[in-house]
């Protein structure tokens, strides 16, 4: 079973979303600030953060760089009603300061439980060994990259591209957004 923290100012939200949560099998706590949710957080283990950014007291934003600062490796999925203040994207920074994920208001519940699974299936431990070390950083880039493509660029490895140097080329590049797309990566090779 897994245990999610739901912070959210509005109590409609909470409900709808611990519902939700609970027909799913999964133990939720609840908070209505940033202030409350990180006194909740110090005293009952989590596995998952679920974050309003716009509230009172003690806004999303900040409470996740709170929670990290205490546990980086606890996963958070930051939500918001999408809204600009002031032109800024408060959603969009969410991942900058640490959210794993985040999801726009009104989502349905199938879209929260599949943002949940993906946060919940992150391996913060290996990202965090990622940052601190950079030669798995580029044999993870190497391994998404096709070396067709190095070979055509004339290098060994993506380290080895320099700024400046440029090959005019025509190139087919396909997006795909595929459910669970991140556990299916790092299980398949390019």
């Amino acid at each position: 079973m897994v245990r999610i923290l739901v912070i959210d100012d509005e109590e409609l939200a909470r409900f709808t979303i611990r519902e939700i949560l609970e027909a799913a099998g999964h133990e939720v706590s609840e908070a209505v600030n940033g202030n409350e949710g990180i006194a909740i957080q110090k005293t009952k283990p989590l596995d998952l953060v679920i974050t309003d950014i716009i509230m009172p007291n003690k806004g999303g934003l900040s409470t996740i760089v709170e929670l990290k600062r205490t546990n980086e490796t606890l996963k958070i999925l930051a939500i918001s009603g999408g809204e600009t203040i002031d032109g800024h994207d408060y959603l969009g920074h969410a991942s900058d300061l640490g959210a794993d994920a985040s999801l726009t208001k009104p989502f349905t519940g199938e879209e929260l439980l599949i943002s949940v699974d993906t946060c919940l299936s992150i391996d913060t431990n290996k990202a965090l060994r990622i940052k601190d070390e950079p030669e798995d950083t580029v044999e993870n880039f190497n391994r998404f990259l096709p070396k067709e493509f190095l070979k055509m660029l004339g290098v060994k490895d993506l380290t080895r591209v320099e700024l400046g140097n440029h090959i005019e080329k025509q190139i087919t590049v396909v997006f795909s957004d595929i459910r669970n797309f991140t556990t299916l990566s790092e299980s398949m090779q390019p």
